[in-house]
């Protein structure tokens, strides 16, 4: 069940509404029940694999809770890590294997169960946690169940955290309207990302991004520049639909952006993008390498280590891997040419507004080179676009229309897209001062205000979803 369609605006409707007239103390069984339908469509029989990764957790936790000695408790975390980990690495990699074992197949796609990657990692981050005597494992299997498959987050996330959603997940939420008109707030604005922009820029990106166009010049890096926006709204759209929706039920999601395109390094972007990832990554992955604590060269290792296996949780292909390791090595070069040093950052004045848009869009450059090969088929597609990058010089398809009319869409039909990515960047340097855009809302009068929202979902309609090529596609990061 898409994010952007009618039935999850009708499932979202019927399950506010059965919420709310649902007396307070059987509130949470609606949203467990909401939510097990809701991963039932989306899971279908591979539905055994979500019990098999709850039930593992939850008795895994209890068991954890309860061991007596440090080495005990250490084999039981190993081996929990293990069985949740193995339903993952089957689905991910699963067709790559086959591929190894049966060349003449190819590799063969495996249908996954909705949010694996997600819900995986959540469940490992609870068992880590409770090993580590940071809080007490949940008793309630109900409510262990909730934290788990709440429907917002199960497709793309936020990375769930226990000690963050509880506090809000199990309290008694009552109707609260400023609340809920935030949530409307949000979702709208995720469908206008995702609608109006990220499938308009899909377009394009998609035509040049494959194999066989074989676009030269121009095409290539202006098909990257707008796959990094793709990519930003589409995933940032979804976010917000997420985290919009469960606030309709007086319930909070970590954010999971803070400008990233704003980052003066890819150690700030990494800060900055999928924050709950990245916390995650660090929690769970550099720290108990070693970190930074065993000198300068086992934290550059653990870095790309880290990185690395980012890459592997993203997909079965040696282009993510080669994506994660690249970030990895992007951090080693600035922690070396100590990029990170605050003495080298001009204290104020037109140095340092020289200094952050440089390295601002150096910080652009890199990550827009690093998302082609994350786009790319292959790590042999990749550097094949890099050579036709620079096999031709033909600047005027920026100018004169031909690479919009080559991919299927006229110049009047990308402006939309062109504008409302002014709009979200608008949004971000309000938010990067922070300026509270929806508190703004909050202070017009009530027909401005009742204005703004019409507004906004007339241009969902006119300009987000009509004509051919523009359906409403999958979220990007749906697939991971």
């Amino acid at each position: 069940m898409l994010f952007v369609s009618g039935r999850y605006l009708v499932f979202l409707a019927f399950t506010c509404a059965a919420f709310y007239g649902t007396p307070v103390k059987y509130r949470k069984t609606v949203l467990l029940l909401a939510s097990l339908l809701f991963v039932g469509i989306g899971c279908g029989p591979l539905l055994f694999w979500l019990f098999y990764a709850i039930l593992t957790a939850y008795g895994g936790g209890r068991l954890l809770e309860a061991a007596k000695g440090q080495g005990k408790k250490r084999l039981l975390l190993g081996t929990l890590v293990v069985l949740l980990l193995l339903p993952l690495i089957g689905f991910k990699w699963g067709g790559l294997l086959r591929a190894v074992l049966r060349p003449e197949n190819g590799v063969l796609a495996v249908a996954a169960p909705l949010g694996i990657s997600f819900y995986t990692l959540s469940l490992i981050g609870y068992c880590v946690d409770i090993y580590r005597g940071q809080y007490e494992a949940q008793k309630k299997l109900s409510r262990f169940c909730l934290f788990a498959v709440f429907f917002p987050q199960t497709m793309q996330g936020p990375i769930a955290r226990y000690p963050f959603l509880r506090e809000t997940l199990y309290n008694k939420q009552r109707f609260c309207y400023p609340e809920f008109c935030h949530g409307c707030q949000l979702i709208l604005w995720g469908f206008f990302q995702k609608l109006v922009v990220a499938d308009r820029l899909a377009v394009l990106v998609n035509h040049v991004f494959a194999p066989e166009r074989q676009r030269l010049g121009f095409y290539v890096p202006l098909a990257c520049v707008a796959y990094s926006f793709q990519l930003y709204t589409d995933f940032l759209g979804c976010v917000h639909i997420a985290i919009g929706s469960a606030q309709l039920f007086g319930i909070r999601l970590e954010h999971n952006f803070a400008q990233p395109y704003f980052a003066l390094s890819i150690r700030d972007f990494w800060r900055r993008w999928h924050i709950t990832l990245g916390n995650w990554l660090r929690d769970y992955v550099y720290i108990p390498l070693g970190g930074n604590r065993r000198g300068k060269f086992r934290k550059r290792c653990n870095l790309v280590l880290t990185f690395a296996v980012s890459g592997l949780w993203h997909g079965a292909g040696l282009h993510y891997l080669a994506w994660g390791i690249l970030h990895g090595l992007y951090q080693v070069a600035e922690d070396v040419l100590g990029w990170n040093d605050q003495k080298k950052v001009p204290k104020a004045g037109v140095k340092y507004r020289i200094f952050c848009m440089g390295r601002m869009a150096l910080t652009f450059a890199l990550v827009t080179f690093g998302w082609a090969l994350f786009r790319a088929e292959s790590v042999a597609h990749f550097w094949h676009m890099m050579g036709n990058m620079v096999s031709a010089f033909n600047p005027q398809v920026l100018t004169d229309g031909a690479a919009f009319e080559l991919s299927g869409i006229t110049r009047t039909d990308i402006l939309p897209a062109v504008a409302g990515l002014l709009a979200v960047f608008a949004v971000d340097v309000l938010h990067e001062r922070n300026i509270p855009v929806r508190r703004t809302i909050d202070r017009l009068c009530l027909p401005l205000r009742w204005c703004v929202y019409v507004g906004g979902v007339v241009l969902v309609v006119l300009f987000g979803v009509y004509g051919p090529g523009y359906t409403a596609a999958q979220f990007i990061y749906g697939k991971f």
